[in-house]
């Protein structure tokens, strides 16, 4: 079974970690994209896509509200999440 992972946070959140912080979210992502996840950053402007019947519906903005902006997302097996250093 594959999940997707959101990952939530401001420029300035990432900014505020130290560069071992840093470096060490960087290294599960590598990790992870090592082992076959699908990663990756997005851009400001939101769109949420539906196709309950089949046919897309794209609407502007998010499918849930958050404080923080969506920073990446990942397409990852559960059995990688556990292996995670």
């Amino acid at each position: 079974m594959k999940f997707l992972c959101l990952a939530y946070g401001s420029e300035e959140d990432w900014k505020a970690l130290s560069r071992e912080e840093r470096e060490a979210l960087l290294a599960q992502d590598e990790f992870l994209r090592q082992r076959g996840a699908l990663m990756a950053a997005v851009e400001c402007e939101i769109a949420t896509v539906r196709a309950w019947d089949g046919r897309p519906d794209i609407a502007k903005g998010a499918y849930a509200l958050s404080g923080v902006p969506l920073a990446g997302f990942s397409i990852t097996a559960l059995a990688l999440l556990g292996m995670l250093p």
